[in-house]
């Protein structure tokens, strides 16, 4: 039997702002994906869409956390992710046959997948984020789209956060979202294997700083 999902209350639950937030739009509501969870290519939606902010409680890293940094050619950009550690990133294993899975890195509870899917060209970060969104709804212990907590951090990053109930043990998640060069979506999936509930708060909070930038 499967264990029931618990929604996230309190401290970690989202505020929801409807509306055209900021000058460039914000993150919609996830529908059903625009492509298979295998799809390599992305086009942009309409610009007329009206869309929905879910902004996490993101909060400053506390003093000498640790922090992950790495950066990408073809196309060129650069990952700061705050209070993760600097995992040893490799070719991702399955690269050769799927050329938009990049690296992998694992250690410990912690792992990092970089993904660089073709777009259309001229695709916003906004777009390339919107995008990847609808499509996390076909992926394997994604929660419902009520329980995923959205954000803009920057002109050029959005994120993701959630947490999935997986047997045994509980993995906390985090989607970077961006573009790079007019010509790709970039996806950072960052994940934790968290060892018990009160590890949410410091999740949902670690990543107010947390960047993919052009290099």
């Amino acid at each position: 039997m499967q264990r029931p999902r618990k929604r996230l209350t309190g401290r970690a639950a989202a505020k929801i702002l409807v509306g055209p937030g900021a000058a460039e739009g914000d993150l919609g509501r996830a529908r059903r994906p625009a492509m298979a969870r295998s799809a390599v290519n992305v086009k942009p939606r309409s610009a007329g869409m009206r869309l929905l902010l879910a902004l996490a409680v993101l909060a400053a890293p506390p003093a000498n956390a640790q922090e992950f940094v790495f950066a990408v050619t073809a196309p060129s950009f650069r990952v700061t992710i705050p209070n993760l550690p600097p995992l040893p990133m490799k070719p991702h294993p399955m690269h050769a046959t799927h050329p938009h899975l990049r690296f992998l890195g694992a250690e410990g509870a912690y792992s990092i997948s970089v993904i660089t899917a073709s777009a259309a060209p001229g695709m916003s970060a906004l777009e390339c984020a919107s995008a990847i969104l609808r499509t996390l709804d076909a992926r394997p212990n994604v929660p419902p789209a009520a329980e995923l907590y959205r954000a803009r951090l920057d002109e050029h990053t959005y994120v993701v956060l959630y947490a999935a109930h997986l047997p045994g043990f509980l993995q906390l998640n985090a989607h970077f979202l961006s573009a790079a060069a007019g010509t790709h979506c970039i996806e950072v999936h960052a994940s934790k294997i968290a060892s018990s509930p009160e590890e949410f708060d410091p999740w949902f909070k670690s990543f107010g700083k947390a960047k993919i930038e052009p290099d």
